[in-house]
């Protein structure tokens, strides 16, 4: 796990490049527009997760996963560094993004705003189900395929999300509203258990897909 690891973190060093744009253009964000700090943690949590998928891309390609499988390493331990390296990458986005993000507000004399955290804090249950939608869908289709796959997914998640929300402003549904802020911490605990055990079913379907497969 250590090496495959190693191997995916050298991998993204030759991206360093590309990955010091996009930390540039979060940092330009955060001290040109003082209400960009939300966006500015998802954004680089959206990166995290895309460059995770990147390293599997990169495998796929130069036959990297093929040569793995020579060496004493299972698809089960190929399958779950995957997964690693996103929740690590993508926590370790967003305490980057947060730290900064606070960073930047205390520098400019202002208090720490309480819904700022109440996003950060939502943001790492989003990072899950980001990743436990986008690995199978990378590893069942790979390469061009998942990056299309992907898009349409998000593109459908949306647009569920958006109708969804349109359906219960038109409803007027009040009672549902009030028992959201009244028990919203109940509905985040109980939302983010279903979350992990998605995530759990997710890493058993992409480790399905990469049983499946023929190298």
């Amino acid at each position: 796990m250590r090496g495959l690891l190693q191997k995916d973190f050298y991998m993204l060093s030759e991206m360093k490049k590309m990955i010091l744009v996009i930390l540039a253009i979060a940092f330009l964000l955060l001290i040109a527009n003082s209400g960009s700090e939300s966006f500015v943690v998802s954004y680089l949590i959206f990166v995290a997760a895309f460059l995770t998928l990147a390293t599997i891309t990169q495998d796929e390609h130069s036959k990297g996963v093929q040569f793995l499988m020579t060496l004493p390493v299972s698809r089960k331990n190929y399958v779950q560094e995957k997964y690693l390296l996103g929740i690590v990458m993508g926590g370790g986005a967003w305490i980057l993004a947060a730290a900064a993000a606070l960073a930047v507000t205390s520098l400019r004399g202002k208090s720490i705003n309480e819904e700022f955290l109440a996003q950060c804090v939502i943001y790492l249950p989003i990072l899950l189900l980001m990743l436990g939608l986008m690995l199978p869908i990378q590893f069942r289709f790979g390469g061009d395929k998942g990056r299309i796959a992907i898009m349409a997914a998000v593109a459908g998640g949306m647009l569920a999300c958006f109708l969804v929300l349109k359906i219960v402003d038109l409803s007027n549904l009040t009672g549902a509203k009030n028992f959201f802020e009244n028990y919203y911490r109940l509905i985040f605990v109980v939302a983010t258990l279903i979350l992990l055990a998605g995530f759990w079913i997710s890493f058993r379907i992409s480790l399905a897909i990469m049983n499946k497969k023929e190298f």
